[in-house]
């Protein structure tokens, strides 16, 4: 009879033991609520003044080139008649335009003149953009040949990316997100992915795009989102990441 007991306790003892293992089996790796289409959009708005930027006398310099510059989509469906576009060297102003040119296309242009002298041969010049919407100065760090009569961004369309110089996310990485090779539901071209910092959104992008993560400062924790037209739902992915500049990648695990 003790033997007859003894089996019969190791025989439960497997049995439950399978039984967790089973469980764990069943354990997902995000959560899952029914949305509508959700509207996540980044905040690129700050709360930086109108910049100081003196334009340059025309006087103290012997030469100058020309460059045109289009904003990009992003900013320019944001742009106002009240941006400055300015190009420095070092710490001087030597260009400035407050007038925006908006083509037919809804393309948003500057004309700048950048002043120099004879002796210059190469720039290594500092562009920056004010948004007077979103209250925040675009800032990027460029190299160009100076010539007299230089021009530059008239044939072809010069489009700086500025979004990289933003003063309030100066953190930036490229995420590249993959897909598991099985998925719970059916992928469409319309789905979403999201990148959050807390309940703030800092990237979006469509299924199989990669796209652009905006951080204060990099070691922020982030946290991937996923809506699902098939479901009609948001899955938050259980593991986050920490966002470092360069590219990076993600993969899903639902």
């Amino acid at each position: 009879m003790k033997t007859l007991l003894n089996t019969m306790m190791i025989a439960a003892a497997l049995v439950l033991a399978w039984g967790c293992r089973h469980d764990e089996k069943e354990e997902t790796s995000s959560t899952f609520a029914v949305s509508v289409r959700p509207d996540w959009q980044v905040d690129l708005t700050s709360d930086e003044g109108v910049p100081a930027w003196t334009a340059p006398d025309p006087s103290q310099f012997e030469s100058s080139v020309f460059i045109r510059l289009r904003l990009e989509d992003e900013l320019a469906a944001l742009s106002s008649d009240d941006d400055l576009m300015a190009v420095f060297i070092g710490d001087e102003c030597r260009a400035l335009s407050d007038v925006r040119n908006v083509s037919d296309d809804g393309g948003v242009y500057f004309l700048l003149k950048i002043r120099g002298n004879s002796s210059t041969t190469e720039l290594f010049l500092t562009l920056s953009y004010y948004s007077a919407r979103l209250h925040q100065v675009f800032s990027i760090l460029g190299r160009n040949n100076f010539a007299s009569g230089y021009t530059y961004g008239f044939d072809i369309d010069f489009v700086p990316p500025l979004l990289s110089g933003s003063s309030k996310y100066p953190a930036q990485c490229e995420l590249t997100v993959k897909m598991p090779a099985t998925m719970p539901f059916n992928v469409t071209v319309d789905d979403m992915v999201a990148v959050f910092s807390g309940d703030e959104c800092r990237g979006m992008g469509l299924y199989g795009q990669s796209f652009t993560v905006y951080g204060k400062q990099e070691g922020e924790t982030m946290q991937v989102r996923y809506y699902s037209v098939d479901k009609g739902g948001v899955y938050t992915l259980d593991r986050t990441f920490m966002l470092t500049k360069g590219e990076l990648t993600y993969n899903l695990e639902f």
